[in-house]
């Protein structure tokens, strides 16, 4: 397996963001110790969940099938989790994309739905994929935290973003989440029930953790211990001109002021591998600061600037490391030769063992996301629109640098 460096930036050059300087190259092979778990992980699909968007056959038989078809018939055997690193795109009623413009909800009906009957449907489609994928592979879990874009699974009654979404005016106005439930805890519980159907295989993580018996390469299994939160630093500027200390980039954002508690929410959570006995595997939507946060400095334009979440990274170093840290949140590519369908993996000396893998699946960062991924004459593009499930093999040892 190979992995990038995470003291080196997009162009290679050498940064301080780790806590030694790396000779060259900036890429490193790296190798499993003892059992592996196979894992396919996605994050940022904001709603293309049901777009035939990935690419099988060869020649006259290359055709385009949807996530579902991809699972039950071309990923690899032996998968014992399915990982869904948030933005889901799960937004409330007036975050969904309205019936004009390209970026139409495929689920809407217009005018003729109430604001709940939207976010029902958009939750059931979800639901409806978690279950196929159970179907198809009875012995996987599956494992979801939220994202900046996942309203229905914000259970923050301070939340900014919440607050916007009263004050846009269209002619659909926001029922807030009080279908789904009094306060915006029993919402997303509403929520998360409907997405689970009662599994004991789908498991929404949010600032917690599920132990699984998880099947290993081989037919074997072993004890695994996952942990998530939908915990997402600020990036981009806030979308519906609310007060900028406010909102930012959305829900389950982490406000710089707010520092002191975002380390010990990470640190709560970190708490949980520590005591673990087994393997374990940390899924969040933002990465940590250093870590394949690169935004900007692509289009020659702007320099690139570093994203991620600084408390993260601190609790990171301060605890038992992970074998897996998984996440998205960040679209754009983090090397000037990195493959447009990825994988995205790093190593870093300040965490070591951890292998960090950034999946998010589109590969641009639309102005409202659910945009069909098609031409705006209708018609699909011969050309891969969304980078595929990343797979990786976890050893339930953690990683170690190959000779």
């Amino acid at each position: 397996l190979m992995a990038r460096k995470a003291c080196f930036g997009y162009d290679d050059d050498a940064e301080n963001t780790d806590d030694e300087d790396e000779p060259r190259p900036a890429v490193l092979k790296i190798r499993g110790v003892g059992a592996a778990i196979r894992c396919v992980c996605l994050a940022d699909l904001h709603r293309h969940q049901w777009d035939k968007a990935y690419f099988v056959g060869e020649g006259p038989a290359r055709r385009k099938i949807d996530l579902a078809e991809w699972v039950a018939d071309h990923a690899p055997p032996d998968v014992a989790l399915f990982v869904f690193a948030g933005d889901l795109g799960l937004e409330q009623n007036d975050e969904l994309a309205t019936e004009e413009g390209r970026g139409i909800d495929r689920r809407a009906t217009g005018a003729r739905e109430t604001g709940y009957e939207k976010e029902l449907a958009s939750v059931e489609a979800w639901a409806k994929l978690f279950g196929a994928i159970v179907a198809a592979r009875p012995r996987a879990h599956v494992v979801v935290v939220g994202g900046n874009h996942d309203g229905l699974l914000c259970d923050d009654e301070d939340c900014g973003s919440c607050r916007a979404m009263d004050k846009v005016q269209h002619r659909w106005q926001t029922e807030r989440r009080r279908p789904w439930g009094a306060t915006a805890r029993e919402a997303t519980d509403a929520v998360v029930a409907r997405l689970t159907r009662g599994s004991d295989r789908i498991h929404v993580l949010r600032e917690d953790h599920v132990d699984v018996q998880a099947l290993t390469l081989g037919g074997g299994v072993a004890p695994l211990r996952i942990m998530g939160s939908p915990l997402t630093p600020l990036v981009q500027e806030d979308p519906f001109g609310a007060d900028p200390g406010d909102v930012l980039a959305g829900h389950n954002t982490l406000k710089v002021s707010q520092a002191a508690t975002t380390a010990r929410r990470w640190d709560a959570l970190l708490e949980r591998g520590d005591v673990a006995r087994a393997s374990t595997i940390l899924v969040c939507h933002g990465p940590p600061y250093g870590i394949l946060d690169l935004v900007g400095g692509t289009s020659g334009t702007k320099a690139a600037r570093r994203c991620g979440c600084e408390a993260l990274a601190d609790a990171l170093a301060r605890h038992r490391c992970p074998a897996l840290c998984v996440f998205g949140h960040v679209h754009a590519r983090q090397s000037r030769g990195e493959p447009w369908n990825g994988p995205r993996f790093v190593v870093s000396r300040r965490h070591p063992g951890t292998l960090f893998a950034n999946v998010a699946s589109e590969t641009a960062n639309p102005t409202i996301t659910g945009f069909r991924l098609m031409r705006k004459d209708g018609k699909y593009d011969d050309v891969p629109m969304l980078r595929p499930p990343t797979v990786v093999d976890v050893p339930v040892s953690g990683f170690r640098e190959a000779p």
